[in-house]
């Protein structure tokens, strides 16, 4: 069962977004705590694919075009299932 739903919007910043979900893995590990990662790629270079692999075990939707932060919120927010959403930005670590 996912106790929250991490949505993460990446818009040119992979290397962030790969930092932020590892650290999000990181303290949901130690917390004891299941999380699920949607990652929203509001536009990135094409090493986006290569480079977000490393983060491991998220949902990842690959938008045609920029819809802004807030569509691409609510697109990741409509994925999950669990009680609680945490929306963060790629450069939270």
């Amino acid at each position: 069962m996912t106790n929250i739903d991490v949505v993460i919007v990446n818009y040119k910043s992979a290397a962030h977004t790969v930092h932020c979900v590892q650290a999000v893995r990181r303290v949901a590990s130690s917390d004891d705590v299941n999380a699920k990662i949607v990652i929203i790629n509001n536009g990135d270079d094409e090493a986006f694919d290569q480079i977000i692999m490393s983060a491991d075990d998220v949902v990842i939707v690959n938008n045609a075009s920029n819809d802004g932060f807030g569509a691409a919120s609510n697109h990741g927010s409509a994925l999950g299932t669990a009680e609680f959403i945490l929306f963060l930005n790629p450069d939270a670590t």
